[in-house]
């Protein structure tokens, strides 16, 4: 039996401003602060996982259990890939500033990937592609990435402006369709003449 979806679990309705706000606050702290690089990590991976449900709650399309948890660690996860380089072994960032896993490639291995697997397991690698997506954005506003490794070691990067503009779009997408959604269901009960 499947999973049923988690619409109560990514609820835009409730999500929306508290992701936002901990986005703006974790961005304005790292920008006026010189923390130890674990406090980074933290405020960094949790304005990570704040872009990624506030991207996963815009589009219509129903989520599982599965796909979801596969998004949230999807848009964490990828970061392990700084890990080597915090014991001085550059291999996977050489000449591209970030790790080359922060590329598309990343997303399109995920998704051969998910095409071997069963149907549960294959919801959550998709899931975590999506969610190395939303990771993508946030980097691609707060530094760059080598987005299109290996074809080009070139970081790719969109002002600021533009990664707070994709969240408010797709916060006020996710906040219409919660309300749409409330008034078809107050609808169907009878509660709107």
């Amino acid at each position: 039996m499947p999973a049923p979806p988690l619409i109560s679990f990514v609820q835009p309705e409730r999500s929306i401003l508290p992701a936002l706000a901990l986005i703006l606050s974790a961005d304005t702290l790292l920008a006026r602060y010189d923390f130890s690089r674990l406090v980074e990590a933290l405020l960094d991976e949790s304005a990570h996982l704040a872009t990624g449900l506030l991207l996963l709650a815009a589009p219509p399309a129903p989520r599982s259990r599965p796909f979801v948890l596969g998004a949230a660690l999807g848009a964490i996860a990828i970061d392990a890939d700084h890990v080597p380089g915090e014991f001085g072994w550059n291999i996977i960032t050489r000449s591209t500033g970030r790790p080359v896993t922060h590329s598309l490639a990343t997303c399109g291995a995920l998704l051969l990937l998910s095409r071997a697997l069963p149907e549960t397991a294959r919801a959550a690698t998709v899931g975590a592609a999506c969610g190395v997506l939303a990771h993508f954005v946030r980097d691609l506003g707060t530094g760059g990435l080598p987005l299109l490794w290996p074809v080009s070691k070139r970081r790719v990067r969109v002002p600021y402006g533009v990664y707070l503009a994709i969240l408010f779009a797709a916060g006020g997408r996710a906040w219409w369709r919660a309300v749409a959604m409330m008034a078809r269901s107050a609808e169907r009960r009878g509660l709107v003449v």
